[in-house]
C-alpha cells in the first residue's frame, strides 16, 4: 500500500460529496475501512464503488416508499365550503391566484368577456356540486 494511496477523512467527504459527520459514522460502523489506522487514513483505490456498495439499499431490507412518507407528512386536507357564496369565492380565488399576472392587465372588452365567461363557469361549476344560491 503506497502513501500517495492514504487520504484523510476531509478528502474522502469531498471524493464522495458527503459531509465529514457522514464519513465519520461510515467508518466507525466498518463500512469505510481504514488504509492505516493510526492516523485513520482511508485506502483511495475503488473507494467510491466500496462505499456504494456499503450504503446502498439491499433488496431483501424493508423499505419505506417515498409514497408512505408523503402521506404521513401531508397536512389535513381543507374541508370544502357547503354554502355556495362562498363556495364560488373559493373557486374565483384560486383562478385570480393561479392566473394574476392575466387578470391584473387593465380591463379591456376581451378580459371582460373572458371574465364573464369564467365567472359562468365556475357558478356552474358549484351547482354541478349540489350547491344552490
Amino acid at each position: 500500500m503506497l502513501e500517495a494511496d492514504l487520504i484523510t477523512c476531509q478528502q474522502t467527504a469531498a471524493i464522495l460529496g458527503q459531509s465529514t459527520s457522514t464519513i465519520s459514522p461510515a467508518q466507525a460502523q466498518g463500512r469505510l475501512p481504514y488504509g492505516e489506522t493510526k492516523r485513520k487514513l482511508i485506502y483511495r483505490p475503488g473507494l467510491e464503488q466500496g462505499f456504494a456498495n456499503s450504503t446502498r439499499r439491499k433488496a431483501d431490507a424493508p423499505h419505506v416508499g417515498v409514497r408512505e412518507k408523503q402521506i404521513a407528512l401531508s397536512p389535513e386536507p381543507q374541508l370544502f365550503a357547503t354554502y355556495y357564496w362562498q363556495r364560488l369565492a373559493d373557486k374565483l380565488s384560486f383562478v385570480l391566484e393561479v392566473a394574476h399576472a392575466y387578470w391584473s392587465k387593465a380591463p379591456d372588452a376581451h378580459h371582460l368577456r373572458q371574465s364573464d365567461r369564467t365567472l359562468d363557469d365556475l357558478r356552474s361549476q358549484v351547482v354541478i356540486e349540489g350547491l344552490e344560491p
